[in-house]
């Protein structure tokens, strides 16, 4: 592992120093900062966050084969962004806040993976949501620059957090499939369009982001729900247990 995880930074050209910390320059991994081991001092977690301010590239397919958590988030890498080669064993990755460029293929992630997060980059090209691994609960798809349609009937039934928002999609959405423990669902500032069937929402959703779209249709809001339509053609109405009452216009 140590050999993999040199090859896997080979391309940082920035602030390895704050790896490697500094004062120790050090060369074995066991020393580096941000990884996690196990009792047996394998690799389980890489966590290069926030304030280590990385540049330059990474490669995924390098990650070791034990890595399990992978947290990458508001550095300064940039180039492709490789999913389909991950360790099997992986079950969260973060990337969020880089400069990953490119199309991203959504088909082969590994089967026993909870958490993708590549929200806030440049990632383009269509998103296909058919083939994600059924354990998937959270994934954040939001702030890039995908395009196309989007179907979201297929969708893992365990998810329960997903955002496409801010990207250049487009189109109608069937909304009468979604899985039945979803709780939340951000479409906001997209080119989505048309009537739309919001009677067959998952009853545990607790929010609902469809602002600055141009969908339309009527949505029954409970008390209990954060669902935001403006900017939208969408009518929210407020659930009550005596009447239904449109919900007054300075909420929505």
């Amino acid at each position: 592992q140590q050999t993999v995880m040199e090859i896997f930074i080979d391309g940082i050209t920035k602030n390895t120093e704050v790896i490697f910390q500094e004062e120790k320059n050090a060369t074995d991994i066991l020393e580096w900062r941000g990884l996690d081991f196990d009792d047996d001092d394998t690799l389980v977690e890489i966590d290069w966050s926030f304030e280590f301010y990385l540049h330059g590239t990474v490669d995924l397919k390098w990650l070791p084969a034990t890595c399990e958590r992978v947290y990458l988030i508001k550095n300064h890498l940039t180039g492709s962004l490789d999913l389909t080669e991950l360790p099997e064993v992986l079950e969260v990755l973060y990337v969020y806040d880089n400069a990953f460029s490119g199309e991203i293929d959504l088909g082969h992630l590994p089967e026993d993976l909870l958490d993708l997060d590549v929200s806030g980059n440049e990632l383009c090209g269509t998103l296909n949501l058919d083939r994600l691994p059924s354990s998937l609960n959270l994934l954040y798809l939001g702030n890039n620059r995908f395009t196309g349609t989007l179907n979201l009937t297929n969708l893992p039934s365990d998810i329960l957090y997903l955002s496409v928002s801010r990207n250049r999609l487009h189109g109608a959405l069937d909304l009468t499939q979604l899985p039945g423990r979803m709780m939340d669902l951000f479409l906001y500032e997209n080119n989505f369009c048309g009537e739309t069937d919001f009677s067959q929402l998952p009853a545990s959703i607790r929010k609902l982001d469809i602002h600055d779209t141009d969908l339309e249709g009527e949505i029954h809001v409970d008390v209990s729900q954060v669902i935001k339509v403006k900017g939208s053609k969408v009518k929210p109405i407020l659930k009550s247990p005596y009447k239904t009452l449109p919900v007054p216009k300075s909420t929505e």
